[in-house]
C-alpha cells in the first residue's frame, strides 16, 4: 500500500510539476529540476489580503511549499485559517500542504473546506479523488474525478499553487485529460 501511495504521489507531484513548469509531458527528457522560484516571484506581487503582515504569512506559505518544505507551509495555512481568515486558497493551501506532509485527515478537512468556499477548485475536488483512490476507495475516487469531468468553470481562481497566481479553463482542460488517462478505465 505504501509503494502504491507514493507512486500516485509521484504521478501527481509529477503532474504538478508540469502544470507549473510548463514542460511537455515527456519527464524523461527533464534534465534539470524546474525552477521553484518563479511562483514565488509571482506570489509576491499579489495581494490576497489587506494587512501586510498577514500577507507576508500566506506568501512564506506558498513560498514553503514550493520549497517542500510542507510541514511549515501547512503549520502556517493553519494558523491563518485558525486566526479567522478562511479564504479558499488559503484552505486548499492548507489541505495539499497536509497531504504532501502525509497527515491525510488534515487535508481531507482542509480539502472540504476549500470546496465548500469555492465549488469550481478543481484541484482541491482532484487532490480528494487522489487521496480516495489511495485507500483503495475507488467509488468515492470516481465520484470526485467525475466532479471535475463535469466541472465548466466559469471564473478564473486564486491558486498560489500554480506559478501564474490562478487556475483557469486550460488548467481544468490539463486536469480532465490527466484523470481521463489515469483514473477513468
Amino acid at each position: 500500500m505504501k509503494k502504491f501511495l507514493i507512486l500516485v504521489q509521484t504521478a501527481v507531484m509529477a503532474f504538478f510539476i508540469i502544470s507549473c513548469t510548463g514542460q511537455n509531458s515527456n519527464l524523461s527528457g527533464m534534465t534539470e529540476k524546474p525552477k521553484i522560484t518563479e511562483p514565488v516571484k509571482i506570489i509576491k506581487k499579489r495581494i490576497r489580503i489587506d494587512d501586510p503582515s498577514l500577507n507576508a504569512i500566506v506568501i512564506t506559505a506558498w513560498e514553503n511549499y514550493h520549497l517542500g518544505r510542507y510541514e511549515q507551509s501547512a503549520l502556517d495555512f493553519e494558523r491563518l485559517y485558525k486566526k479567522g481568515y478562511d479564504h479558499y486558497d488559503i484552505l486548499f493551501g492548507a489541505g495539499i500542504s497536509f497531504f504532501k506532509y502525509y497527515d491525510l485527515q488534515k487535508s481531507i478537512r482542509y480539502l472540504d473546506l476549500a470546496i465548500e468556499k469555492n465549488p469550481e477548485h478543481f484541484m482541491a475536488i482532484y487532490i480528494k479523488g487522489i487521496y480516495f483512490n489511495n485507500l483503495k476507495k475507488y467509488t468515492e475516487a470516481k465520484k470526485n474525478f467525475s466532479a471535475v469531468l463535469l466541472l465548466d468553470l466559469q471564473n478564473n481562481f486564486t491558486c498560489g499553487y500554480y506559478s501564474k497566481d490562478y487556475a483557469d479553463k486550460n488548467d481544468l482542460a490539463d486536469l480532465k485529460e490527466e484523470i481521463h488517462m489515469n483514473y477513468m478505465n
